[in-house]
C-alpha cells in the first residue's frame, strides 16, 4: 500500500510540470503557425500580415487576425480563388505539436526524478 501512495504522491507531484510542458508546447505551436501564416499571406500592402497574432493563455492559443478582408482572401470570393495562409499553418503545426508535446513533457517528467 505504501507503493501505491508512493506512486500516486509522484503523479501529483507531477502534475504542475507537465501542465506547463502542455501550455509550453501550445505555445510552441501557436509562435510557429503564426510565422508560417505571415510568411504564406500574400502581400500587397502588408496590412494582412501585420494584423496577424497570437493570444495564448494556459494551454489555449489562437491565431487570427482583425482584418475585415482576411476571410475573402483564405476562402476566396466569387471573383477571387483561395489564396489560404491560416489553415495550412495551423495544419502543419497540428502535425508537429503530438511530437514536441511529448518531448517536453518528457523532459519534464526526467527534471522531477
Amino acid at each position: 500500500m505504501r507503493d501505491a501512495a508512493r506512486t500516486a504522491a509522484r503523479i501529483r507531484a507531477l502534475s504542475p510540470a507537465l501542465r506547463q510542458a502542455g501550455a509550453d508546447a501550445v505555445n510552441h505551436a501557436a509562435g510557429r503557425a503564426l510565422e508560417a501564416a505571415r510568411s504564406r499571406v500574400p502581400v500587397r500592402t502588408g496590412r494582412l500580415r501585420d494584423s496577424l497574432a497570437v493570444r495564448a493563455e494556459g494551454t489555449a492559443a489562437s491565431v487570427s487576425t482583425g482584418c475585415a478582408y482576411a476571410a475573402a482572401v483564405e476562402l476566396g470570393t466569387s471573383r477571387q480563388p483561395p489564396r489560404a495562409f491560416l489553415h495550412p499553418a495551423a495544419q502543419e503545426q497540428r502535425a508537429a505539436f503530438p511530437e514536441h508535446a511529448a518531448r517536453l513533457a518528457a523532459e519534464a517528467v526526467r527534471r522531477a526524478r
